[in-house]
């Protein structure tokens, strides 16, 4: 059986390019990424060393393209308007899948008109915990795969001799990253997903270290080796009771997590797998590494019982095949 999982933009830093990467890497299926100018392909953020070739396609072959897999799973929007694009492809006779990711890609693909004009595509999502507007549509919970050799471990141990926090988010409102500023206090902190050429809009203290522009997974793979905690202040519109790739980035590598109370609930357990954002919790696990420790050490096993690739794949087959998810 052939599997496209294809991206309908180009692969920057987000939660859906991770989502695709993890979910298509070291398996035979295979990533799409459709770009508006054939000729002239934007750059990517890295793939990892020995990821499989990545299929690239404009507006005149995307069609035939796709017309030789078996399942088709969309897995990035297009940021609005994805129904009509999707209908114009074509696709009569494969599997069709479609992600959301979370509630802004409800809106921004039209989420209504996309399930009328395609009745037989599963949609798939992350949480039950979802806006009354979902609550409408027979959504097919998965989790997020994660591929541990994606990332690679340069030490074993952590290096407290080095000690700093870490924060891997993209500078905008919704991570809202002056809280992770006002939270690290005067400890060292690495900030990495920067634009090379923004101004960064909060103060720059001494204790606080930009790594601008993109960062390759081993870039950040060393930073995770050497770091103490990943700090995190994302948010999204509801309380979503799950996780995310920068927390799972931390796990991967015994790293606590601290985060807002809205991610907390079936997955993120406070005080167990991760902790609340705030001063207290910050200095907590800087200044005591048997805190640290066991926080990123259930993390971690957090991120081996809940998220493989293969149980993943299996569940989207699954589903797409044989009926909707009871």
């Amino acid at each position: 059986m052939k599997v496209a999982v294809v991206g309908l933009n180009s692969l920057f830093a987000c939660g859906a390019s991770s989502f695709m990467l993890h979910l298509v890497h070291k398996s035979d299926w295979e990533l799409v990424i459709y770009t508006e100018c054939s000729d002239e392909f934007p750059k990517d953020i890295p793939a990892p060393v020995g990821f499989n070739p990545i299929i690239r396609v404009g507006p005149e072959t995307i069609k035939a393209a796709l017309r030789k897999y078996d399942v088709v799973l969309f897995a990035s929007p297009r940021w609005g308007g994805d129904y009509w694009f999707l209908e114009k492809l074509g696709l009569i006779h494969q599997k069709i899948g479609i992600v959301v990711h979370d509630e802004r890609d409800f809106t921004r693909m039209g989420m209504h008109n996309l399930i009328y004009r395609f009745p037989s595509a599963k949609i798939f999502c992350f949480d039950r915990t979802v806006p009354e507007l979902f609550v409408k549509y027979d959504f097919n919970v998965i989790k997020h795969p994660y591929n541990i050799i994606m990332l690679s471990c340069n030490s074993d141990n952590r290096k407290y001799d080095h000690k700093f926090l870490m924060c891997a988010t993209r500078v905008s409102p919704s991570k809202n990253i002056n809280k992770v500023l006002d939270c690290a206090g005067n400890y060292p902190l690495r900030v990495f997903g920067v634009d090379s050429e923004e101004e960064f809009p909060f103060e720059i203290r001494n204790n606080v270290t930009l790594h601008r522009g993109v960062y390759t997974f081993e870039d950040i793979s060393s930073a995770y080796s050497c770091a103490i905690a990943s700090l995190d202040a994302s948010k999204l519109l509801t309380p979503c009771k799950r996780t995310q790739y920068a927390f799972m980035d931390a796990w991967k590598f015994n790293l606590p997590v601290l985060c807002e109370d809205e991610w907390m609930g079936d997955e993120m357990i406070n005080g167990v797998n991760c902790l609340s954002l705030n001063k207290e919790n910050v200095k907590t696990v800087f200044e005591n590494n048997e805190v640290a420790e066991r926080i990123g050490t259930n993390g971690h096993r957090t991120l081996l019982s809940n998220h493989n690739p293969d149980c993943v794949r299996k569940d989207i087959i699954e589903r797409l095949m044989y009926g909707r998810q009871k």
